[in-house]
C-alpha cells in the first residue's frame, strides 16, 4: 500500500488548539488506515513491512477581514519543556490555506465537493450569496455528476442547508442550489 492522505480543519477565526486538533486527526486517519488495511490483509499492519502513509494536515482558513492567523503551526512549539523531551514529542506542522486569498472562480477551478465547501464557507452574508452568480454555469452541474455515494450527497445537502442558513439565506434559494446537486434531498 502507498499513497498520502490529509487531514483537513475549517476555521473561521484563530484556534490556538489547532495543532493539538490536527495531531488528533492525523492519529484518526492512520488508525482508519490500519484497519482498513487489516480488513484487506488481516493482520497486515503487525507485520514489519507495513507501513503508514503521510499525512498532510491542512487548515482552511476564513476569518474577520482584520485578523490574520496567528495560531502556531508546529505541534513541537505548543510543547512545553519541547527542548529536553524534543525526541518524544511528535514534530509537524500543518498547511494554512487563506480562503480569503482566493475568489470563488479560484476555487471554482478544483471542481470537486471540496471546492463547494469552501466557497460556501466564503459567504458572510445573505446578500454574499449572490456572488454565486459568478460561478461558472455548469459548476454545480458538474458536482452532480461526480461519482458521489447518495449518502455523501445527501450529507453534502445538508451541510450546505445548515452553512447557508446560519448566514439568512432565504430557504426557496437554498432549496434552489441544494436540489441542483441532489434531488432526492430531504428538509428539515
Amino acid at each position: 500500500m502507498m499513497g498520502w492522505t490529509e487531514g483537513t480543519e475549517h476555521e473561521s477565526r484563530n484556534n490556538f488548539r489547532a495543532p493539538f486538533k490536527m495531531l488528533l486527526y492525523i492519529a484518526l486517519v492512520l488508525d482508519a488506515y490500519e484497519k482498513e488495511a487489516n480488513k484487506k490483509a488481516k493482520g497486515i499492519s503487525r507485520t514489519k513491512d507495513f507501513k503508514y502513509p503521510p499525512v498532510l494536515p491542512i487548515i482552511f482558513y476564513m476569518g474577520s477581514e482584520n485578523e490574520s492567523w496567528t495560531a502556531e503551526t508546529n505541534f513541537i512549539n505548543r510543547t512545553e519543556m519541547n527542548d529536553v523531551f524534543k525526541k518524544y514529542i511528535p514534530c509537524f506542522e500543518y498547511e494554512l490555506v487563506n480562503l480569503d486569498d482566493y475568489s470563488f472562480t479560484d476555487l471554482a477551478k478544483f471542481g470537486d465537493i471540496l471546492s463547494l465547501f469552501m466557497i460556501i464557507n466564503k459567504l458572510k452574508t445573505a446578500e454574499s450569496f449572490e456572488a454565486l452568480g459568478t460561478l461558472p454555469k455548469d459548476y454545480i452541474e458538474r458536482l452532480s455528476k461526480m461519482n458521489v455515494p447518495p449518502h455523501l450527497k445527501e450529507l453534502l445537502v445538508k451541510v450546505i442547508t445548515v452553512l447557508l442558513t446560519k448566514i439568512d439565506v432565504p430557504k426557496d434559494e437554498i432549496d434552489a442550489l441544494t436540489e441542483k446537486i441532489d434531488e432526492r434531498a430531504i428538509w428539515y
